[in-house]
């Protein structure tokens, strides 16, 4: 590696190396980068620093490799890298947005920061006297979820045997999941619920559901500058076509890529950015169309979801004045509205001077967070994807390349979908209800659409295969 690595690389790279230590500082650098330690804001990419990560500082420092050109690098990465410039760029981005997160939520340290403001709650548990609450701060959990938002989770610890182990899964996942879009039929349940709690009455978000995502023909220009702008159908690009079906970690690489070719041909690729691509535009039109209600005037369920993004009565009066409108007269609110506002509005907003122009880049960049997240969330909601928080359960906080990691994550294939189900979907009509009783109607609702959907797959299957369909009647247990 060392051999092959150093005639590419520009002398710059060794500015802050002392004389003689060229050997010594690649070796560290080949050890990081064999252990993965550099994909995840917790790594230590300083060698001699001491103490809970500094996020701030290797970030800072965590560019050590400097290549000659740009060839050099496309040379290097085709005989050491995992994937394509193209995987090879998506996975710089979402490392890049993964530590912006870190240090906008955690701040320079997170670690440390995390473990403060644990112990900070953990306090105030205690002198109030809840200790049930007490156990559950300093349970596992909350430490195995925040290594899963922060990228640590997925980084293995013997990268050889995570990626040998993840390739033998792989192949086992598309010869069990050929036919699985015959399957995803109870997504259309899904979204129909998510949009429930968007605003959507019964038959528009069915006839969303069926007529607006699954059966509607190819995005126009105009649609397809909607949806690009949400940024929330890029599973085809991102390798994540399946994830929604397994919590395993996937690298980039000749298999993953068969294994996204194999989705595409199967036509889940097709499914899953038709679904997407759906609900997404179901949700810009309908804050477009609800733009013209004051807060406390839209469906409660729909002010729920909304404050869950802390877009609250002030943020809704800002955000409907930035409606656009797209060739053909429909009009979509998108999580660009901050460029389209005035210095004024988003001074106003964020309470800050109108000749500030970093407050209000931070203001203007603030707003469009809530709404991408907003958008973001429900579509993965709507598609029954798991978050930190299901990755980490159904990890039980293990990493690749261990023994227990690899045993978890080969016990729990196939898995993630149905917990993901439990946590996301039932745990959404059972605790955004007003009461008991609409939490029961709720559940009993999805649960009544989602088994005559599942019904619908398994007769569809029943036809592909040659066999009659089953009559439900013959086996009502």
């Amino acid at each position: 590696w060392r051999d092959a690595i150093l005639p590419k690389l520009h002398e710059k790279t060794f500015d802050d190396v002392p004389d003689g230590k060229r050997e010594e500082f690649l070796e560290a650098v080949w050890t990081a980068l064999s252990s993965g330690v550099h994909e995840h804001a917790q790594g230590d990419w300083l060698g001699g620093f001491k103490g809970p990560g500094n996020l701030a500082k290797k970030l800072s420092s965590e560019r050590v490799l400097h290549f000659k050109d740009a060839m050099s690098w496309f040379d290097y990465n085709e005989q050491y890298g995992h994937g394509s410039l193209l995987e090879s760029a998506i996975s710089g981005f979402m490392a890049a947005g993964r530590n912006i997160a870190a240090l906008r939520t955690w701040g320079t340290n997170p670690e440390a920061a995390f473990e403060r403001l644990r112990s900070e709650m953990v306090d105030r548990a205690k002198k109030r006297g809840d200790f049930k609450e007490v156990d559950r701060l300093r349970d596992d959990k909350l430490r195995n979820q925040f290594n899963a938002a922060n990228g640590i989770l997925g980084t293995p610890v013997n990268p050889n045997l995570a990626r040998a182990v993840a390739n033998v899964r792989a192949v086992i996942t598309m010869a069990k999941l050929g036919g699985v879009v015959l399957s995803s039929l109870p997504d259309l349940a899904n979204s129909a619920s998510v949009l429930k709690h968007n605003g959507y009455g019964f038959v528009e978000r069915w006839q969303n559901a069926v007529f607006g995502s699954l059966l509607r023909g190819p995005l126009n220009a105009a649609d397809r500058e909607v949806v690009d702008i949400m940024g929330t159908a890029l599973d085809g690009m991102i390798g994540g076509i399946v994830g929604r079906f397994s919590a395993n970690d996937h690298f980039a690489g000749k298999m993953t890529k068969l294994q996204d070719i194999f989705f595409r041909v199967n036509l889940l690729g097709f499914w899953t950015d038709r679904m997407k691509e759906g609900t997404s535009l179901a949700l810009a039109r309908k804050l477009a169309i609800d733009a013209p209600k004051a807060f406390d005037a839209l469906d409660p369920r729909q002010q729920i979801t909304l404050g869950r993004y802390k877009i609250d009565a002030p943020t809704w009066d800002l955000i409907r004045k930035g409606v656009s409108e797209v060739e053909g007269g429909r009009s979509y609110v998108l999580p660009d509205v901050a460029d389209r506002l005035s210095d004024a509005d988003i001074a106003a907003w964020a309470g800050v001077p109108a000749d500030d122009p970093k407050a209000l880049s931070r203001a203007r960049f603030e707003l469009t967070s809530r709404l991408r997240s907003y958008f973001v969330e429900q579509v993965r909601e709507a598609m029954t994807e798991p978050g930190a928080k299901e990755r980490a359960a159904i990890t039980f906080g293990t990493r690749p390349g261990t023994t227990a990691g690899e045993l978890v994550r080969a016990l729990t294939m196939f898995r993630t979908f149905s917990y993901t189900f439990i946590s996301r979907n039932l745990g959404r009509e059972l605790l955004r209800a007003p009461d008991k009783v609409g939490a029961a109607v709720n559940i009993a609702s999805l649960i009544a659409a989602t088994t005559i959907l599942g019904g619908l797959s398994n007769a569809a299957k029943d036809l592909v295969k040659g066999r009659t369909p089953r009559d439900p009647r013959d086996n009502p247990v």
